[in-house]
């Protein structure tokens, strides 16, 4: 931790500044040549960004109040993906779809990832259209993601480890339809007063959702899978 006295402080709240609006120029130049790539090129350099931008947060104490600055961009970009088939096949591709943004953000080790104002920041990996006439349950969905193995593990257990996450889906999940699978950051904020020892923690999640919902309305209508300790704060989507 670094103290500073008030004059420091002064100090170093002008570099911040500095840094922050040259960052946002090399941020926005860096953004436009990433937003080029496709594909799993695109999930890698997804997940690259996040752990670099994980393990270079600056923490910073000024008196009370602590800053959170990101010194590296975040360079992952929202993909469209059509899927087709019966119902399980369906649900084998959302499933992967959501393990695949999992992946992407770090399997969900790291919070403050997204940064922003405090709460849960939501990053759409994926708008999905599923180009097939089905009709699934959240039930049904919860019980294929506890049933069936990939390489010889639960998809449930897969979603679930190393760090358990929330999981929120629609309570029926319709065919020639339109979803977005999002990654939930939580978020202590940039500006950031400590009182109680582990506060500043809390659950990452995967949402299944319809982007025609409002975030307040998913906790209400949606099914939570799993959902753990702690309240539900409506997402603020990341741009």
């Amino acid at each position: 931790m670094l103290y500073l006295n008030k004059r420091g402080q002064a100090k170093f709240l002008v570099t911040i500044m500095i840094v922050i609006i040259g960052f946002i120029v090399v941020f926005a130049v860096v953004r436009m040549f990433a937003s080029k790539a496709e594909g799993t090129q695109l999930e890698m350099q997804c997940r690259a960004s996040v752990l670099a931008r994980a393990k270079s947060l600056v923490n910073v104490d000024v008196g009370v109040v602590e800053v959170n600055v990101h010194v590296a961009p975040l360079l992952c970009f929202t993909q469209e993906k059509t899927i087709k088939g019966n119902e399980e096949e369906v649900m084998e591709q959302l499933a992967e779809l959501m393990l695949r943004c999992k992946w992407m953000f770090a399997d969900g080790r790291y919070n403050n990832v997204l940064g922003g104002e405090s709460g849960d920041q939501c990053f759409p990996c994926y708008t999905v259209k599923i180009d097939s006439d089905v009709d699934i349950a959240a039930w049904e969905f919860k019980e294929f993601l506890r049933t069936k193995k990939k390489k010889g593990k639960l998809l449930w257990n897969l979603l679930q480890e190393p760090v358990g996450m929330r999981v929120l889906v629609p309570k029926e999940i319709k065919g020639k339809h339109i979803y977005q699978v999002m990654y939930s950051d939580f978020s202590k904020g940039r500006w950031y007063v400590p009182v109680l020892e582990g506060e500043d923690t809390g659950p990452n999640g995967i949402y299944l959702v319809d982007p025609n919902d409002p975030p307040e309305t998913w906790y209400r209508n949606y099914q939570k899978i799993f959902w753990g300790e702690g309240a539900y704060e409506p997402c603020k989507i990341w741009s």
